[in-house]
């Protein structure tokens, strides 16, 4: 499952040829923006990915099992159940996700994240290519729950009322995030 939105919301539909489900595809970004907008998704399967990189925050929340990834020449194992965020600028790619269950992850455009009250030391971490995780180790049903949901409302567009408010949900959970003390690479 892939769902990709931008404002001017026309749709071409299509494989995503990363997995084996169908996917909406918005029409295509300008040269200079070389991003995904607010965007999300869901896979069980990782073979092949290759290294990726855009202007988006990204979220990243494994149900079970090991994922490594790549960051630049360093590697890092997400843990099951542990919110993980980073700023999309630095080349990321999974390593090795053979053993990785309900991987979800979430674009969230970058002019949109400086305009919240995100704390400033959050936003210079983020910005100098630190990863920021959750420490708590009980937050992961109900982060896997609420990212699910999030990725079901903004598939209405990024001016419905469900986006909206699943964005300030999102802006709510990252500020929750460091405030509970999330830990940086």
């Amino acid at each position: 499952f892939f769902v990709e939105i931008n404002e001017n919301r026309r749709y071409n539909e299509g494989m995503n040829k990363k997995t084996t489900m169908p996917s909406a595809r918005i029409a295509p970004h300008r040269a200079d923006d070389f991003g995904y907008g607010l965007s999300g998704g869901h896979t069980d399967r990782h073979a092949g990915r290759a290294p990726d990189r855009h202007q988006e925050i990204e979220l990243n929340l494994l149900g079970s099992g090991r994922l490594l990834y790549r960051f630049g020449a360093t590697e890092l194992t997400l843990p099951p159940g542990r919110l993980v965020v980073f700023w999309g600028a630095v080349p990321h790619q999974v390593a090795d996700g053979e053993e990785a269950r309900d991987h979800y992850w979430l674009h969230l455009p970058l002019s949109w994240f400086m305009s919240w009250r995100i704390p400033r030391e959050m936003v210079r971490r983020l910005m100098d290519g630190e990863i920021l995780a959750e420490i708590r180790t009980d937050a992961g049903a109900d982060d896997l729950r609420r990212m699910r949901r999030w990725l079901d409302d903004i598939a209405d567009g990024p001016g419905g009322e469900r986006a909206a408010i699943a964005l300030l949900e999102i802006e709510a959970r990252l500020r929750r995030l460091w405030l509970d003390g999330g830990e940086t690479s």
